[in-house]
């Protein structure tokens, strides 16, 4: 679990930074979900950064939109988590989706559905991230 937070963090991290360096989107801020990273952090001792970059507004919105919708996936995973590791935080883990941001994120792409090539870029690389922190983690866990 120690891998995979610092990896989520890393990837949230990265995408936020981006999100703000742009002053893109200030209504779909990962702030939160940095948050509760963090909680479950403090019981960690480093943080490994992983990311791609992210190039302009679109790939941050698309990017958004891969992680904010992650709430999902993460609802189905926490069970599995409390079972096999019943003492590991796990505040992003059992953090809801916030229903009004994702309201808002659906608006924006609706709005900017144009610059769907933009918009598919930032959510790739943003699953490639996350794809690249599972990985790691994996390795990480083997060794």
């Amino acid at each position: 679990v120690h891998h995979a937070i610092d990896s989520f963090q890393a990837v949230f991290s990265d995408v936020e930074t981006r999100r703000a360096a742009l002053a893109a989107f200030p209504e779909l801020s990962l702030q939160r979900e940095l948050q509760a990273l963090a909680a479950d952090q403090k019981t960690f001792d480093r943080l490994n950064s992983v990311g791609g970059a992210l190039e302009n507004e679109m790939q941050v919105l698309g990017a958004l939109y891969a992680l904010h919708g992650s709430a999902f996936g993460r609802r189905a995973q926490i069970a599995a988590l409390a079972a096999r590791l019943p003492q590991s935080p796990r505040a992003f883990f059992s953090l809801r989706e916030d229903e009004a941001q994702w309201a808002r994120l659906l608006s924006l792409l609706e709005r900017y559905q144009s610059e769907q090539e933009g918009l598919i870029e930032g959510a790739n690389r943003a699953f490639a991230a996350i794809a690249k922190a599972a990985d790691q983690c994996m390795l990480r866990n083997a060794g």
